[in-house]
């Protein structure tokens, strides 16, 4: 039940049981009510000092609206952990989820006046609220961990795909690529809620060309 031992930003991590919660509003006003479903795993790696993004890829089966914050990972009966800090330099788009930490690793005072950072396991929380009509009626909360190492010489690749509008009922095909500033290999794989719905009706992702830093997809839904 606990933590992996040594996480940077958990002070005696092995001793701090691992605690996620999830709260559904059960209400003959609200209607039925589905949890917000995650699509990306919460396990992730960083590049020391490099700016690292995640995103949780939730998605909501009723189509109610999500929010995002960083919280406090919980331990013990989903009391906060005691010296638990979100690492120096991470955000979140509350809007969007997009997890952004400017800085990895840089070094941290701690509540015990350590000086902590470097590389090594850190974890973050994030609670993931659901609203409709501007009524709160569920969270789910994610507690992920993120791997910093070192020695990374290499940069990440550049997705070129842009947001788009399509009206109900018409299909979609859209062409996405990728390109490597360091001319290595790219696979393109694709995740989310288009992919999970009912057959006929779902969406489909194919890499249709993968060359020396450059690979190309096609979308259709």
């Amino acid at each position: 039940p606990n933590r992996n031992a040594d996480v940077v930003n958990i002070p005696n991590s092995i001793d701090q049981p691992f605690y996620l919660e999830s709260l559904l509003v059960i209400d003959n006003v609200v209607g039925s009510n589905t949890s917000p479903i995650l699509t990306s795993p919460p396990l992730d790696k960083a590049c020391l000092g490099i700016c690292f993004f995640h995103n949780p890829g939730a998605y909501d089966p009723d189509g109610d609206s999500l929010s995002y914050e960083l919280v406090q990972s919980r331990g013990n009966f989903g009391s906060p952990i005691y010296c638990f800090f979100t690492p120096s330099g991470a955000n979140i788009n509350a809007t969007n989820g997009d997890l952004i930490w400017t800085c990895p690793g840089a070094n941290t005072i701690n509540c015990e006046g350590q000086n902590v950072g470097g590389l090594g396991e850190y974890n973050m929380a994030i609670l993931i609220t659901e609203w409709r009509n501007g009524i709160k009626i569920g969270s789910v909360l994610r507690d992920m961990q993120i791997r910093v190492i070192g020695g990374c010489q290499n940069d990440p690749p550049v997705i070129s795909a842009r947001d788009t509008c399509i009206i109900a009922g018409e299909s979609l095909v859209m062409n996405i690529s990728a390109s490597d500033p360091n001319l290595n290999t790219i696979t393109l794989t694709s995740t989310g809620e288009p992919y999970l719905l009912p057959a006929g009706n779902n969406a489909t992702f194919t890499q249709t060309g993968s060359f020396a830093g450059l690979a190309e997809g096609r979308f259709e839904w």
